[in-house]
């Protein structure tokens, strides 16, 4: 009879220990995701804080207070190793710059945040006057192009006073991606086209797919971090439209969906839309959003620099 004998015990007692391996495997998994969380916060949070006072974290800032008494015992120059050891593609375009440093840490409840990324389009002059309607202002993340009825939308969002953030110039992963180098080419293409369209200096971006994504794993705590010593702030998304996700997705399909999903939140909302020719059903479902929200206690801003943003962090 196995149950009771010998070998049922023996058999217990390894499931026992397996389990309890496995139970204490998931903890300290759970624990070092937590760990790794919170250790990609603060350090976004130092990086936020450094281009909100000078571009400066506190071990480049303590550099910069070393005495010659400290120099002359220690023999090194802390500002020198520093300059020494930057990467070869911070030298790269000294004219891709936050026009100002920002504290990036303003928030409000029951504020929603209307996000359009990939235009201008032929949607955007629709978009525009729904917004011009309700009164609203909104943040455009725009990509590059040459047709100039698309550039004479750009300027008017911009006359409106709705934000224009960079969202790259050519919105290739492939490209953008590859490496350093190419992302800040293309930011910087972005970047010279908004100012030569609108006249104004862009200060904030959303990366092309979110900060973190399959797509720009390997790089993205070096983009992070080079944009932010640049000053400029990234914005990610809390709510998505999934006007991008589902191909047939209706117009009142989108609008219930951010409804809802900002009607859940207790947090601000930056909602995800998007703005291209084959988005027409996210220019049409813009005006119930509005008011039903609206009706709900919701205010509308664009965002600006002073913003504190949602930022996706390692899963």
């Amino acid at each position: 009879m196995y149950i009771g004998s010998v070998r049922f015990f023996k058999h217990l007692i390894l499931l026992t220990i397996i389990t309890v391996i496995t139970v204490l495997s998931l903890l300290l998994w759970k624990s070092c995701r937590k760990n790794s969380r919170l250790e990609y916060r603060l350090a976004l949070t130092e990086q936020l804080t450094a281009a909100a006072t000078g571009g400066k974290t506190p071990y480049e800032a303590s550099a910069g207070r070393q005495t010659k008494k400290e120099k002359r015992r220690s023999g090194i120059d802390l500002r020198e190793m520093l300059h020494s050891s930057a990467p070869e593609y911070q030298k790269l375009y000294p004219d891709l710059y936050a026009p100002a440093k920002a504290a990036a840490e303003k928030t409000e409840a029951k504020t929603v945040y209307l996000t359009f990324d990939d235009g201008p389009s032929a949607c955007t002059r629709q978009i525009l006057d729904t917004l011009d309607f309700e009164n609203v202002k909104a943040t455009f993340f725009v990509k590059g192009t040459t047709n100039e009825d698309d550039l004479k939308t750009m300027k008017e969002a911009a006359r409106k006073g709705h934000t224009i953030g960079m969202h790259s110039y050519s919105h290739s992963y492939k490209y953008i991606y590859a490496s350093v180098e190419n992302f800040l080419k293309d930011m910087h293409n972005i970047s010279a086209l908004i100012r030569q369209t609108t006249g104004q200096e862009p200060a904030v971006f959303r990366f092309p797919g979110g900060s973190i994504s399959g797509v720009n794993l390997r790089l993205h705590e070096q983009l992070m971090s080079e944009m932010l010593r640049r000053g400029f702030i990234p914005y990610d998304w809390t709510i998505s439209s999934g006007d991008a996700e589902t191909k047939n997705i209706t117009a009142d399909g989108i609008a219930q969906r951010v409804i809802d999903e900002v009607s859940k939140s207790e947090e601000p909302a930056f909602v995800l839309l998007h703005d291209s020719g084959k988005k027409q059903a996210t220019a049409q479902a813009l005006g119930r959003i509005i008011k039903e929200l609206k009706q709900k206690g919701y205010s509308f801003k664009a965002v600006t620099p002073d913003v504190k943003p949602a930022l996706f962090s390692p899963r």
